[in-house]
């Protein structure tokens, strides 16, 4: 239902962690707010500008509601400042060890900028043409479905009303855009205990 773009910064100490037929893995947390980065991300389509964010965050986010794309149409510039050399140099590791060439990195000081535009790194198995073919027909029913229910508003609050009193049952997809229903399921279990 929406064309969007994030970066983030995450840290792990520990093992792994698993929540039986949740989460087995990995688990990385936000940093603290004393490590906030500065932070820039611009997704575009086709060449064309969707958005911008540039804050201290640990997390950028952005979407467009109703803004159906092809994930070949998208392209992302990532700017990000670490907090000292040793981060730096990890960070650019992390990008040369994912297939990035140290020539596709824009380095200044601490700063490092890359285009994101196809991924480097191998995706997960459940990512196939047919699996991959059968969301974007999904994203762009429920695209052209948002659309054709707000096409008489122009803002985001009017659209949302609109969404709650024609397709409530379109309200929540619309309200955890950016969340994963992993996510969502573990917080109401965690909420629950």
């Amino acid at each position: 239902m929406t064309t969007g773009g994030e970066v983030g910064v995450y840290n792990t100490k520990g093992p792994g962690l698993n929540i039986p037929g949740i989460f087995d893995g990995t688990f990385y947390y936000c940093v603290d707010d004393d490590d906030l980065r500065s932070m820039s991300i611009t997704l575009k389509k086709l060449g064309k500008t969707l958005f911008k964010r540039t804050r201290p965050h640990w997390w950028l986010t952005g979407f467009k509601l109703g803004e159906f794309s092809e994930p070949s149409e998208l392209t992302m510039n990532i700017f990000i400042t670490l907090k000292n050399e040793i981060m730096r140099n990890a960070f650019i590791g992390g990008l040369i060890e994912a297939g990035y060439s140290k020539d596709e990195l824009i380095i200044s000081g601490n700063s490092v900028g890359v285009l994101f535009d196809k991924p480097r790194n191998r995706q997960p198995i459940t990512r196939t043409e047919l699996t991959d073919g059968i969301t974007q027909r999904k994203n762009k029913l429920r695209c052209d479905k948002f659309n054709l229910l707000t096409k008489d508003y122009d803002n985001s609050w009017d659209k949302i009303n609109a969404i709650q009193e024609s397709a409530p049952e379109m309200l929540m997809d619309v309200l955890n855009i950016g969340k994963t229903k992993k996510y969502l399921r573990c917080s109401i279990q965690f909420k629950n205990i």
